[in-house]
């Protein structure tokens, strides 16, 4: 039998199921507390619309704008979810914030909310999919809010039980081989998406909106992705090839801002660079070619180096997207990706092409452009090949997989690196990190010892 973890903090701290209510919710801090250290702890939870609800990740806490935890692992009626999950003292909070105009809460699996909620409350995503809700004071007694009056859940709450990794118990070469597995696995999967997108517009449309997303950050990945649609590829070149080799940078870069929303906020970053007229070239090319701008409030600026301000990054694609111009993407990283020099040269070569010198501090330094390149360059390339039927590229792509230099650590690596026992000597190359990434993010539960990592990675033979 399961004993609620809440009936130990009752029992320890005198309250009853028989205290009243109180009108005033419990803040939404106070009840993250209560997600991140209870909720996986009791049994059996429900939504309001009666499926089962099981909670094998919480998630990572977003500090940021955004959904409230990212990347949480869940399951309703036993399907597996992976996804971001938002918190609201309030049901109807979600219209109230506006989430339901906000693609950023598109990955948004469950919306958990305290205080009374009708049961037949539906919160909707930008995209239009109705995301589940869970009532925490279903299953709290007394309730979050007098919970949140005579307890602090930091100092008096049960730790979270270790998680136990059945990968980690593999001998250190066979984690590395598994992990090298999931790492092409991953590399599979993004160059999936983007052969489905190339369904519906061209191989070089296709390079652009990888480039863009990539540009973007987790942040303002969406944005940058949205931009590269509301200003096409095709017609980006033709407004810009006519014009001088010496004036398409600033052009460029004066239809981005334009096309961004952001042209009043150029003249912190862009003075100098953009055109006198940038503000008429804009809206002439917009009038003609019925180009809609995106609002300013679409960017997050908000705990963000000024290095990497979206207003920067638009710099960086200016001097991108003009390199790319005349021949387009294809032919030039195809080239790239058949000279004469060794592997790890051509690795370089090929993060060289989307790395910008310019600026100060630099527009678009070293690190970022190895994100984008194994983020979205390979998987593109990797997707042309499958789709050309061309087996050297394919091999071609995953040998620069293998070769790949170590990628800046994050959080979820780190997590990993310790989920795995990893020692400091022991550093996993680019590939082991993204095949790591791919676990944590699609595949582990934290649910003790479990298996399912090894059983799919069998299937990826």
């Amino acid at each position: 039998m399961v004993i609620p973890a809440w009936r130990i903090c009752c029992c320890l701290h005198g309250y009853g199921a028989a205290m009243s209510r109180i009108n005033e919710p419990a803040s939404e801090n106070f009840i993250y507390d209560l997600w991140t250290t209870l909720v996986g702890r009791l049994s059996p939870l429900y939504l309001l619309d009666g499926r089962e609800l099981q909670v094998h990740e919480p998630g990572e806490r977003n500090r940021d704008a955004g959904p409230d935890f990212l990347s949480a692992l869940i399951a309703i009626d036993g399907e597996l979810l992976r996804g971001d999950v938002e918190i609201h003292a309030m049901a109807d909070d979600w219209y109230q914030h506006g989430h339901h105009r906000d693609p950023r809460y598109n990955r948004v699996i469950l919306h958990v909310v305290t205080d009374a909620c009708p049961a037949d409350f539906i919160a909707r995503r930008q995209d239009g999919t109705a995301v589940p809700s869970f009532n925490l004071d279903s299953f709290l007694d007394p309730g979050a809010e007098l919970l949140q009056r005579g307890l602090q859940p930091t100092e008096h709450w049960p730790s979270a039980a270790p998680v136990e990794c059945g990968l980690a118990r593999l001998a250190p070469v066979q984690i590395d081989a598994k992990l090298d597995a999931a790492g092409h696995q991953w590399l599979r999967l993004k160059a999936d998406r983007w052969l489905e997108r190339r369904a519906v517009v061209s191989w070089d449309q296709v390079f652009y909106e990888a480039l863009m997303e990539g540009l973007g950050y987790a942040k303002n990945s969406i944005a940058f992705l949205n931009l590269s649609q509301r200003l096409p590829w095709d017609t980006l070149r033709t407004i810009l090839l006519p014009e001088s080799p010496q004036n398409r940078f600033s052009r460029c870069a004066a239809l981005l801002f334009g096309a961004a929303g952001l042209l009043p906020q150029a003249d912190a970053v862009a003075a100098g660079v953009l055109p006198p007229d940038a503000n008429a070239f804009w809206r002439q090319s917009a009038d003609r070619y019925s180009l809609v701008a995106l609002d300013s409030s679409d960017w997050i600026f908000f705990r963000l180096r000024p290095n990497n301000f979206p207003t920067i990054r638009l710099l960086a694609a200016s001097v991108l997207l003009v390199r790319y111009l005349e021949q387009g993407f294809i032919p030039l990283l195809y080239a790239q990706s058949f000279d004469n020099s060794h592997s790890k040269a051509q690795v370089r070569n090929l993060v060289e092409m989307v790395t910008v010198h310019r600026g100060k501090p630099t527009w678009l330094g070293i690190s970022r452009s190895r994100d984008i390149t194994i983020n979205a360059i390979l998987p593109v390339l990797l997707a042309y090949a499958q789709e050309t039927s061309d087996r050297k590229l394919t091999m071609r792509v995953s040998s620069f997989l293998a070769h790949f230099p170590v990628l800046s650590g994050n959080e979820i690596s780190r997590k990993m690196r310790g989920r795995l026992g990893s020692s400091d000597q022991h550093r996993l190359t680019a590939c082991q990190q993204q095949g790591a990434l791919y676990l944590y993010s699609w595949v582990c539960a934290e649910t003790g010892i479990c298996h399912r990592c090894m059983e799919s990675l069998e299937i990826w033979r």
